[in-house]
């Protein structure tokens, strides 16, 4: 069954280590040379998409056991929490429910202790699934699919945040409708195969298709942005909230993917299925926090923005308030993520032979919405 696993890694494009902070973007440089059309393009970055926040856990390594195992790291001593690793990413508002719960102290209520880390990508938060340096990751949904077609692991989408892409396609002023991307060179975020994808449908809706055009990888959406502004690239897909400074910079939006509502499982917890079973109680509490983390997000504005402030290192209220708007339509109140949606990513993706039901577990959020729990939060009890 393991037997794909080396290939799938290396088709990850990282290894197994989670990013340190010091591999995450850092803020204020310009872009200086023009992006390579490979996976292996270093971007320079700007303010706004600057290193994102993580926690003091996040610059160590995290200790790695058997591929497959359930077991996560036990508790320092009797008493004390069981340790939860987490991954997030992207830096992108739909995260802010997450970056709530980890700021605002909501897995320590329910009764975990999380080590909280940002890894950089879709591809490398599947690698570290599969390896098993961590428990939890919230990136596409996508990586765990193609994990477990390709027999590298047994992964499984366990809780919902959005069930739609929401991503825009930016170019430059000279760019006016999208038949000029032709020839063209479009940047997607390196390490987020879901993005390509993603890109290929609303291109199919327009009529065009990737090979128009050259495409080239970035590490991140202030790259994408500053690469924009030095005429080195002429259009990125990026969400839509990195979307609105790129705007206001000046650029335009020359495809609104999001008003597309493409199905896509955005940002779910994809965990292993042995740690579903060996550790439900702790993604219990985790789910618990993400919920109380969706409704803070959604009831109390300045304590959203002051957490999205930090990890988006951005301090525009114009641009908060465009991200905040984003992460609260976007983000789901009941953590479920529908049948549907998943058979909808299994069709774009030519993928025959299997059911939705191979790729997701939603039995926790729904635990959660069926025992009045999220709806309590709503009531404030």
């Amino acid at each position: 069954m393991f037997l794909g696993l080396g290939v799938f890694l290396a088709a990850c494009g990282g290894s197994a280590t989670p990013a340190s902070p010091s591999t995450a973007p850092a803020s204020g440089a310009a872009a200086s040379a023009k992006p390579a059309t490979s996976a292996e393009a270093k971007p320079s970055t700007t303010s706004a998409a600057a290193k994102p926040a993580t926690s003091a856990a996040a610059s160590a390594k995290p200790a790695a056991s058997p591929s497959g195992s359930g077991a996560a790291a036990k508790p320092a001593a009797s008493g004390a929490l069981p340790k939860v690793r987490i991954a997030w990413t992207s830096p992108s508002a739909i995260y802010t429910a997450t970056w709530i719960a980890n700021d605002l102290g909501l897995y320590k209520k329910y009764g975990i202790d999380a080590d909280f880390t940002y890894v950089e990508g879709d591809a490398k938060g599947t690698t570290v699934l599969v390896t098993n340096d961590m428990d939890i990751a919230m990136n596409s949904g996508t990586g765990t699919i193609d994990a477990d077609i390709k027999g590298a692991a047994d992964l499984v989408m366990a809780l919902g945040m959005g069930d739609h892409t929401a991503q825009q396609v930016l170019s430059t002023p000279k760019l006016n409708k999208p038949e000029d991307l032709k020839g063209k060179t479009l940047a997607i975020r390196q390490g987020s195969p879901s993005a390509q994808k993603n890109l290929e449908q609303a291109l199919a809706r327009v009529n065009m298709k990737i090979s128009d055009m050259q495409i080239t990888y970035l590490g991140d959406y202030g790259a994408m942005i500053a690469a924009l502004q030095a005429n080195q690239i002429d259009a990125a897909l990026m969400t839509t909230d990195s979307a609105a400074i790129a705007v206001k910079n000046g650029d335009k939006v020359l495809i609104d993917v999001e008003s597309m509502h493409i199905p896509t499982a955005n940002t779910p917890a994809n965990i292993r299925r042995a740690f579903l079973k060996d550790h439900r109680p702790e993604f219990t509490a985790f789910a618990k926090a993400e919920a109380e983390g969706i409704h803070i997000l959604k009831t109390d504005k300045a304590a959203a923005e002051k957490v999205m402030s930090k990890y988006l290192k951005q301090d525009d209220p114009e641009l908060l308030d465009l991200s905040y708007q984003y992460a609260v339509k976007l983000t789901r109140d009941d953590l479920l993520l529908s049948r549907d949606v998943v058979a909808a990513v299994l069709e774009q993706n030519g993928t025959t032979g299997h059911q939705p039901e191979e790729f997701m577990d939603m039995s926790v959020p729904q635990e959660l919405n069926d025992s009045g729990f999220i709806k309590s939060l709503a009531n404030g009890k």
